[in-house]
């Protein structure tokens, strides 16, 4: 069973970049901790749709794996 990846303009990708959700695996923690950086030293919409969709990409290529179909259902119920 392959868990359902929101599309990048959903607002809960954006909440992770804010911190406001907190992702348990690893690289995403590391992957989202650079973008919140990223995103700090610009904080402009055309930064953070940038920002969502690197995030987005990064799920999207893994979904296959158990851990983050298990994340995605956690972040994204």
């Amino acid at each position: 069973m392959t868990a359902t990846i929101p599309s990048a303009t959903d607002p809960r990708w954006s909440k992770l970049i804010l911190g406001q959700l907190q992702p348990d695996f690893l690289g995403a923690r590391v992957l989202v901790g650079r973008l919140t950086a990223s995103y700090s030293m610009d904080p402009t919409p055309a930064t953070m749709t940038a920002c969502c969709l690197e995030l987005h990409g990064f799920y999207t290529k893994l979904a296959h794996l158990p851990k983050i179909q298990a994340e995605i259902a956690k972040l994204f119920p």
